[in-house]
């Protein structure tokens, strides 16, 4: 992997509204690896509307899949496209307080494509941020899987797609 295409996807992620808007932030991008932390503090669209702001635990699995993506996309050229598949073994096991500060999201490949080029498997783990109270408490574990195909297709069929929604106003 070339540190040019390890810095064009740390810029991407960066570009992302859903980061953005979700104070997401990528802390680092290495080969087949992601981390990123997920801010708690004026987050108030991922919690809950209960008496004790909690994330939505639905959330969080977006969130994983979101820095899954990243790390499968270091195996990969720019030519090609990375897309999510499905969440195997996915375990939510603690709620997420607000008052906890945020969450580690960390992703790391689990398989090498010499198997199967066109699948790539990620493991993700979630803990918390507030390593104060109670240091780094496991809130999830997921293992996603992302189909990887040429951009060159996908993005013809995107455009269709687009195409077709924007007709039907």
């Amino acid at each position: 992997m070339s540190v040019g295409r390890i810095l064009e996807l740390e810029r991407s992620f960066g570009e992302l509204y859903s980061a953005k808007e979700n104070h997401l932030k990528l802390r680092l991008l290495l080969t087949g690896k992601a981390y990123a932390i997920l801010e708690l503090e004026g987050n108030k669209e991922i919690l809950t509307m209960h008496n004790f702001p909690m994330v939505r635990g639905k959330r969080i699995e977006d969130f994983a899949v979101m820095v899954g993506i990243y790390a499968a996309m270091t195996l990969t050229t720019p030519e090609e496209y990375v897309l999510y598949i499905k969440t195997e073994k996915g375990k939510l096991y603690a709620p997420t307080i607000q008052a906890e500060r945020g969450l580690r999201i960390n992703a790391r490949v689990i398989n090498d494509r010499l198997a199967k080029p066109d699948l790539i498997s990620v493991a993700v783990e979630v803990k918390n941020l507030n390593n104060v109270s109670r240091p780094h408490t496991l809130k999830a574990q997921y293992i996603f899987h992302y189909a990887v195909r040429p951009a060159v297709l996908w993005e013809e069929k995107l455009k269709q797609i687009e195409k077709k929604e924007l007709s039907a106003f």
